[in-house]
């Protein structure tokens, strides 16, 4: 995969996801890695009818967040990427682990925008990513305005596909940089009306396929809690 086609989705799939540190957030020149979950893009968790009753600092147990971490001791620390609730567990800029689960149509309402900047780049005039645009620009009807749950998680499968993931795909791996020098890692997926990311940044992050499939667990785990 080109490095052109993984920093435009990049853009598209973090800025509004993940917070505004310098491990997390792109600049231009950065990138990153999507990896294919190993389990199939279906998701068959359970969910409650209200997901926006929980708060986001309640969704890791401590368990799991010493787990991710190695440190058994942080304080969970809510806040707000734009508008969407996040919980974070952090012990410095660049070392943290922060989740994020919300209904996909709060999670839809900055992809217009974002869509827009894709549309703009040389990416996004390839004929290819130029018709996905297309298909995911006509889930948001005809003003470009809110989306449904389901026209979100659609175009959260087109933007994976545009990463070179199966068509209808509900879940990714994202590793920032790349693989081979990961500073952060995130599980992301929109099914069940849902959007969820669990991510882990810290110095002397190790990337493995392992590593990789147990946060797509925590992923699947939080989605369904």
């Amino acid at each position: 995969m080109s490095a052109p086609l993984r920093l435009a989705v990049a853009v598209l799939s973090t800025m509004v996801l993940v917070s505004c540190s310098a491990v997390s957030e792109p600049t231009p020149g950065s990138r990153s890695t999507p990896v294919a979950p190993a389990t199939s893009t279906g998701s068959n968790v359970s969910t409650s009818p209200t997901p926006s009753d929980a708060s986001p600092c309640s969704l890791l147990s401590d368990a799991e967040v010493a787990e991710l971490s190695g440190d058994p001791g942080r304080s969970a620390q809510p806040g707000k990427v734009g508008a969407l609730p996040v919980c974070k567990w952090s012990a410095g800029r660049a070392d943290f682990i922060q989740v994020i689960r919300v209904p996909a149509e709060d999670w839809g309402v900055a992809l217009p925008g974002l869509i827009e900047q894709l549309k703009a780049t040389p990416l996004g005039q390839t004929p290819e990513v130029a018709e996905k645009i297309r298909t995911a620009t006509e889930q948001m009807g005809p003003t470009g305005g809110a989306v449904t749950p389901e026209a979100a998680c659609k175009i959260f499968g087109l933007l994976a596909e545009i990463q070179g993931l199966p068509p209808g795909s509900e879940e990714l791996v994202n590793v920032i940089p790349d693989p081979k020098n990961p500073q952060s890692m995130s599980a992301q997926m929109c099914a069940k009306g849902r959007y969820v990311s669990v991510m882990v940044a810290r110095p002397g992050l190790e990337y493995s396929e392992g590593a990789a499939e147990r946060l797509l667990d925590l992923a699947r785990s939080v989605l369904g809690r």
